[in-house]
């Protein structure tokens, strides 16, 4: 078998057309050699190795597909709805993840039609760019989200969205968008999804650090559990700082917190983690860890662990969830 010849070095590691690739003096039959793919019609990248199937690379993978994509962009189309949503940081349900890419054409432009894309016609809105990408507005991305997601999961990615970190990370400019912007927006506004829009605007917190700790507040919500504190500063008897917590039921001095697979895999992180929980049960607060199967497949039992340990600790019983 013939040595494949090189690829010219501006086209290493990025997407590129047929058309620059015809410009830099590759043919057509180089374009079709095994080393390279065409994730979009005249759009190649050479191959990459697989790597585990975990939500990281779906994410990476979505986030390649956009960058491969935007070389074939036409003026004025943006990515929208879900897609917009990752390119915002939000996580979602790898079914969302692992999707066709949503682009947005402005009013009165025709959606665009392309193999693996949906293509959608919104009305004219401010150019936003993220990770170098026209991308939807904070608003107009959620309520676009609206016609895609569950309920809890819309919840979820405005949780995201109006989030202001307490210790922000370098290049996190939250809240990209405001409650009260939303709020005046689905007041306004008319067309699919904003009916479920209005009803998630009742249940946002800009307090939720992660999607998990969104869904773990809304199945608790759901059983009928008093609403807890989100992420509050917890101090000891004597005034001292313990640390914040995800989810606090101060009254009955009861912490749930969502045991996330990448505290126990960053040494220095989980360390950190265990000696603020030992300072809890030492001020005498009980703390209910949930991990991923706690949340995702057992939900239900989840809910009542959490019921039964508020009711054993409360002078008034809690009534029991009527779904049981």
């Amino acid at each position: 078998m013939p040595e494949l010849k090189p690829l010219p070095a501006a086209l290493t590691g990025i997407p590129f057309t047929n058309r620059t690739a015809h410009r830099l003096g590759v043919g057509a039959g180089r374009l079709r050699s095994d080393d390279l793919r065409a994730p979009f019609h005249g759009v190649h990248t050479v191959a990459g190795t697989r790597m585990p199937d975990d939500e990281h690379r779906l994410v990476r993978e979505a986030l390649a597909r956009c960058h491969a994509f935007a070389t074939v962009l036409r003026p004025g189309e943006r990515f929208s709805h879900t897609t917009a949503a990752l390119l915002w940081g939000a996580a979602l349900p790898r079914s969302f993840t692992n999707a066709p890419l949503h682009v947005a054409a402005p009013d009165p432009t025709r959606a665009r039609r392309a193999r693996g894309t949906v293509g959608h016609t919104l009305p004219p809105s401010l150019p936003a760019l993220r990770r170098g990408l026209p991308v939807t507005d904070p608003t107009t991305t959620w309520f676009g989200a609206a016609q895609l997601l569950p309920l809890d999961e819309l919840i979820a990615l405005g949780d995201h969205l109006i989030h202001r970190p307490v210790y922000p990370v370098r290049g996190d400019t939250r809240p990209y968008v405001t409650l009260s912007e939303l709020e005046e927006h689905a007041i306004s506004t008319r067309g699919p999804g904003v009916n479920r829009a209005r009803e998630a605007l009742r249940l946002l917190n800009g307090g939720a650090e992660s999607r998990p700790e969104s869904l773990l507040r809304l199945l608790l919500h759901r059983a009928g559990l008093p609403k807890p504190e989100v992420n509050p500063e917890i101090c000891d008897s004597v005034g001292n700082s313990i640390g914040r917590a995800d989810l606090v039921f101060r009254e009955w001095r009861v912490i749930v917190e969502y045991d996330g697979q990448q505290h126990r895999l960053e040494d220095e992180q989980y360390e950190k983690d265990a000696t603020r929980l030992e300072l809890f049960h030492l001020d005498d607060w009980h703390v209910i860890r949930v991990r991923k199967e706690g949340l995702f497949r057992f939900p239900r039992q989840t809910a009542e662990h959490v019921s039964d340990v508020l009711r054993r600790r409360d002078a008034h019983p809690l009534p029991r969830d009527r779904s049981r």
